[in-house]
């Protein structure tokens, strides 16, 4: 999840890029959906990592 946020670009083409001839252009809104939810599922693992550990 933190490679999400810091590469987006890489992290989005994980996998993909067998799928692809060439280089893909991925939109700003793409890139920004994608830290975005990273950055949400990164806090929502955090929290409930820390509430499991002070039940």
């Amino acid at each position: 999840m933190v490679w999400s946020i810091v590469n987006p670009e890489e992290s989005y083409l994980l996998g993909k890029r067998w799928m692809f001839k060439e280089e893909p252009d991925i939109s700003e809104a793409d890139i920004f959906m994608f830290r975005l939810s990273s950055i949400v599922s990164l806090i929502i693992v955090v929290l409930l990592f820390v509430a499991w550990i002070i039940r």
